[in-house]
């Protein structure tokens, strides 16, 4: 229900713009992130200025795109072990 309801509001909010939901959000797919490293590790993603276009979509939601990104490092673990023909790739 909830994506439901924040599809519609997407829709309302560029309607104005005749694009699609599925062709806005291509668009906004081009936001990317840049590391930044301190010393010899990376601290932090920036995220650089958002080209004009895509500007006005996140405008158009009453939304500001972060400027920065926290940098996590994860490790998954499992306890399956995978089959011998999968380790060999």
């Amino acid at each position: 229900m909830l994506a439901y309801l924040l599809r519609r509001e997407i829709e309302t909010a560029w309607r104005a713009r005749d694009l699609t939901v599925e062709e806005a959000i291509a668009q906004l797919s081009a936001l990317c992130a840049q590391e930044v490293f301190i010393g010899q590790k990376a601290g932090y993603l920036q995220v650089p200025q958002p080209r004009e276009a895509t500007r006005e979509l996140f405008e158009d939601c009453d939304v500001a795109p972060p400027e920065t990104l926290p940098r996590r490092q994860s490790t998954v673990a499992t306890k399956r072990k995978l089959p011998a023909r999968r380790l060999q790739r």
